[in-house]
């Protein structure tokens, strides 16, 4: 759903979210998959970190509207500022 790449740190939010993901089968390998929620959330996070360029902030928050679309229940874990820069 969405695109993008992802790497692990430890900067403590990925490596709760490495706690809560769970094995799925992918092309026939069990690998870690984060919850929509986590993905939400790092999508907020890379929105917000300012030293991400312009076009990449632009494509988070087009990440953060198609997985609100999916599940517009996940809307209250994103800030209004957020919110209205989608309009």
């Amino acid at each position: 759903m969405c695109g993008g790449n992802w790497a692990w740190t430890d900067d403590g939010g990925s490596t709760r979210a490495g706690k809560r993901a769970a094995e799925r089968d992918v092309l026939g390998r069990l690998l870690p998959v984060a919850t929509v929620e986590d993905v939400l959330r790092g999508e907020v996070w890379a929105v917000r970190d300012p030293s991400r360029r312009t076009s990449e902030r632009q494509k988070d928050l087009a990440d953060i509207a198609r997985l609100l679309e999916v599940r517009p229940n996940l809307r209250e874990m994103v800030r209004a500022e957020i919110l209205d820069r989608q309009r």
